[in-house]
């Protein structure tokens, strides 16, 4: 179990001029909790697809730590409100605006765990955030569930060999008359033929009922995994190991596994981390803390910060740096095809108080110029048919500098690629607009401390509300660009965001290396999640094929002129043709 790690104080918060930070009133956001209850309530998929007549067999040897793959223990929203360390966290969720995303999440959720698009017709009625009232069948049983698993304490444990199915057991701490609920809603869906799991029995089910708390388990007739809870629970009144963690969530998981046990089908890369993650909070911030442990020695070593201080200007609402990138560059096909060179193996990207727009990326490499024309060719010959066909807008080479830049349509946007020298090192710099903002650089004491680290890989500093703002109109700008659907401005989730904004403080990530395969994460937040994590959340969760894709991917999008808008639905039969 991954030891809570104490909070990291970081010198860039207190030298970087937010400028246009929203005050701290502290009324943090639930998305930690949101997305942990997601989590769990995900399980659901498994567990709805069996029965719930057996409890399991106490008898035979608990499997080997090693055949383990995932843990996960949340706390539950019950016990958190009673957490001091959670007052800031919890006045964002007892918002309305978090309460309608929070029952529309969970709505959707349940229709998705019941196998059907029965909300189809209505998801694009905007205004709705409620759909409970229109679930039937098993959507509404599993949705008489789903609440628990948010609100209360719960363990989820998954075991896995190559030589035996995948065992899985939940447990949760509930009512008699909750747990009577759930009994009755496991076992009529069980005999739902809407209903199915590629990775475990419908009839492998098991229930069984002990000091508070109820255990479901599937996998087994015997399901060791859910014979072991059962154990620990009578013997020490917990599912879990009492003392290893006081945190809200923890996590640890073996991603590729965890895959592989739940016949995912995930597409995964290859040598992926063992991750361990804990969330807590010390009353105005949530802590996070995680390692990710390698299975291979990671192929890069730290070097010295090359920081672009002499490009960087203005009050900084974000600023952000990652080095190790260029083992990763070296194997993609599209950059060796460039001939350009060694790739770089730092990135630095910030954003400006100034405009949502000034957003900047810049990456060192010695020969910026010639990587910059390289680079410009590649997008007026190839770069431009694409936008023709794909999007809107066109390259053209830049009248005041080298490099291009790009037409959008908007004209608060436009993107550029340029070199530019700072001293004897050069920078490829590209960006979503201009800007002429002469303020002084980074403080020279933030630089130093940041070149003293000998083991930082990656840093993030930034002003979460006000960055909020900044991805809501440069997400908004992009999907009109590629002719994707806008995140509607009257959806839950936009709301949500809209309506916390002036709630999130600053948010600090900070990666270092600690071991030749380990990175460690550390991060103090509002609500666990940065601005730009926070604006993919609500583009989920719009989704009208929640969870299984983005909002901007799946909902119809803008019809180019000339173009007819792609569906889903078969193509019409005409009259006198064969189909």
């Amino acid at each position: 179990m991954l030891p809570l790690l104490p909070p990291v104080k970081i010198p860039f918060l207190e030298s970087i001029p937010f400028a246009a930070r929203p005050p701290l009133l502290y009324k943090p956001a639930p998305m930690s909790k949101r997305s942990i209850g997601l989590g769990l309530g995900a399980v659901l998929v498994i567990l709805l697809s069996a029965g719930c007549n057996k409890s399991p067999s106490t008898s035979g040897s608990a499997a080997a730590s090693s055949n383990t793959v995932a843990r996960i223990h949340w706390l539950g929203k019950k016990k958190l409100a009673a957490d001091r360390n959670a007052g800031r966290l919890m006045t964002i969720w007892t918002m309305i605006e978090t309460a309608n995303l929070e029952a529309q999440t969970l709505d959707k959720l349940a229709q998705a765990l019941a196998g059907s698009n029965q909300l189809s017709v209505i998801s694009n009625q905007l205004s709705v955030t409620n759909y409970r009232s229109v679930l039937t069948g098993p959507a509404a049983l599993a949705r008489a569930l789903l609440d628990d698993v948010v609100t209360e304490e719960s363990y989820l444990e998954l075991r896995h060999t190559p030589a035996q199915a995948a065992e899985l057991a939940f447990a949760i701490r509930l009512s008699e008359d909750r747990a009577r609920i759930w009994q009755t809603n496991l076992a009529a869906l069980r005999d739902q033929k809407s209903v199915r799991s590629s990775s475990f029995s419908l009839s492998d089910l098991t229930f069984a009922r002990a000091k508070g708390w109820t255990i479901v388990g599937s996998g087994h007739e015997k399901n060791t995994v859910a014979a072991d809870m059962l154990d620990r629970i009578q013997r020490t009144g917990a599912p879990f190991v009492i003392g290893a963690s006081n945190a809200w969530l923890t996590v640890d998981m073996d991603l590729q596994r965890t895959s592989d046990a739940l016949s995912l089908g995930w597409k995964l890369p290859k040598d992926l981390p063992k991750i361990s993650m804990q969330m807590t909070g010390d009353g105005q911030n949530v802590l996070t803390r995680g390692e990710w442990n390698f299975p291979k020695p990671l192929p890069f070593q730290i070097e010295r910060w090359n920081i672009p201080t002499n490009i960087i200007r203005g009050s900084l609402l974000g600023f952000r740096m990652l080095q190790g990138i260029r083992p990763w560059l070296s194997s993609v096909k599209a950059w060796n095809d460039l001939h350009i060179g060694p790739p770089p193996n730092q990135l630095f990207w910030w954003s400006l108080q100034s405009h949502p727009a000034m957003t900047d990326v810049a990456a060192p490499l010695p020969d910026a110029s010639n990587a910059v024309a390289v680079l410009s060719e590649f997008l007026l010959q190839k770069g431009t048919p694409w936008l023709k066909s794909n999007a809107f807008g066109q390259f053209l080479r830049s009248t005041i500098s080298d490099g291009v830049s790009c037409t959008t349509g908007n004209p608060l946007m436009g993107p550029f690629l340029q070199s530019v020298q700072q001293g004897r090192d050069g920078f490829v710099l590209a960006g979503l607009a201009r800007g002429t903002a002469t303020n002084e650089p980074l403080p020279a004491a933030v630089i130093r401390d940041f070149q003293q680290q000998t083991n930082l890989v990656y840093f993030e500093s930034e002003g979460t509300g006000a960055e909020i703002q900044t991805w809501l109109f440069v997400g908004q700008a992009l999907r009109l660009i590629f002719w994707k659907a806008q995140l509607p401005t009257n959806s839950a989730a936009t709301r949500w965001l809209k309506a916390t904004e002036h709630s999130l403080g600053n948010c600090t990530t900070r990666v270092t290396k600690t071991g030749p395969s380990q990175l460690t994460f550390a991060r103090m937040s509002t609500v666990g999640f940065d601005s730009l994590e926070l604006h993919l959340l609500g583009d989920w969760l719009e989704s009208p094929q929640f969870p299984s894709s983005l909002h901007t991917l799946s909902a119809p999008g803008m019809v180019r002129p000339g173009a007819h808008r792609r569906t889903n639905a078969p193509p019409a039969s005409v009259p006198g043709k064969k189909p």
